[in-house]
């Protein structure tokens, strides 16, 4: 009889409280909403308008939103009065016009949500069409951008020669690393003549390509290559991997959008006390700047020298300096004064860049 009077109880009370729930009032003073405080505003938000309290994910979610001042009360109001669940409770918000004026912040809300998936999408639209290999954008076969390369850019021999120019920069890093040890990668590597160079030196590097057809070459010369899209690389590459990091004639068929996402890629992989040298063609020189850098229909626009070594400092590197390339060896650019035309005439057709990740020192 006690057990039975207590089950009793308990049906009754569970019917008592889903009673006081039905009572819940259908139509709410939106001025009493808004002058809770943040955490109780939201607590009675969800309350009052989905008939529930508030869910940690939710909560958090509102509260961050509110305290950033990226929404308002009303706004709030707004938001889970018209969403999916908002629209079954049916609760009628007295104060709460539905009018442009103040669902302007609901679509507000919502086009801000939506202009975040566009930049997204165009971000990942901007990185597939630009970081194809560049015959895809000439229209030509990698055999015959091979050969376009050959002709306007120099045979293998002539470009190793020019290449001897780095020599003392690499001989410095292999003075701080043991030699069997030090890890390089040459990003859009061609047909592979700076990884010559760098076996000369000792050092077993990396090379990766997109152009099949260089590729070929690479593998006929017994030197190391993968088939890979930089991007698609670097991004699979983990933090402090290389002590060496080039890149020749690569960042000027970079779309302008993703070039600074390309050196933060490379700082990132570049070891302490690693070095990243990149070589590009010179604007500066009245010549190459005013047509002969639009030959290669894959270029896109020409990096600066002393743009690329003012965004190299600012995000990140230790030492970021831009050289012209002379016969006798590398010029930093704030010694070139260009006080006459003579010194845009005869400043080197390309540039290189030179960034330094050095080992932190307490």
């Amino acid at each position: 009889m006690g057990r039975e009077q207590n089950m009793l109880t308990k049906k009754s009370l569970l019917k008592a409280v889903r009673k006081e729930q039905r009572k819940l009032p259908v139509n709410i003073e939106l001025k009493n909403l808004l002058c809770c405080s943040n955490e109780e505003f939201i607590y009675h938000a969800f309350k009052f308008v989905l008939n529930r309290e508030p869910d940690p994910i939710g909560k958090h979610f509102y509260l961050s939103k509110l305290r950033k001042g990226e929404l308002t009360k009303e706004d709030i109001i707004i938001l889970l009065r018209y969403s999916n669940e908002g629209k079954k409770a049916g609760v009628k918000i007295i104060g709460l016009k539905k009018s442009i004026l103040l669902n302007k912040n609901l679509y507000k809300f919502k086009l801000k949500r939506f202009t975040e998936k566009l930049k997204s999408a165009m971000f990942s639209l901007t990185h597939f069409c630009h970081h194809k290999t560049t015959t895809k954008l000439t229209g030509l076969s990698p055999k015959e951008y091979a050969e376009f390369e050959e002709h306007f850019r120099g045979k293998e021999e002539e470009i190793k020669i020019k290449f001897k120019i780095y020599s003392p920069v690499v001989s410095d890093v292999l003075k701080k690393f043991e030699i069997e040890l030090i890890k390089a990668v040459d990003l859009g590597c061609g047909r592979g003549e700076w990884l010559e160079i760098l076996e000369e030196h000792g050092v077993s590097a990396l090379g990766v390509e997109i152009n099949d057809f260089f590729l070929n070459r690479i593998k006929d010369n017994n030197l190391n290559a993968v088939k890979a899209d930089i991007f698609n690389f670097l991004k699979k590459t983990k933090n402090d991997t290389f002590h060496i990091i080039t890149a020749f004639h690569v960042i000027e068929h970079i779309d302008i959008n993703l070039r600074v996402k390309f050196l933060r890629e490379v700082l990132r992989v570049l070891k302490k006390d690693g070095i990243c040298i990149l070589e590009t063609p010179n604007p500066r020189n009245i010549f190459v700047g005013s047509g002969d850098f639009y030959r290669d229909p894959s270029h896109i626009t020409p990096f600066f020298p002393d743009t690329l070594q003012f965004i190299g400092k600012t995000i990140g590197f230790s030492d970021s300096t831009s050289f012209f390339i002379e016969k006798d060896g590398l010029v930093e650019i704030d010694k070139y004064p260009f006080d006459s035309l003579e010194n845009y005439i005869s400043v080197s057709r390309d540039f290189a860049w030179i960034g330094k990740k050095n080992r932190i020192r307490v």
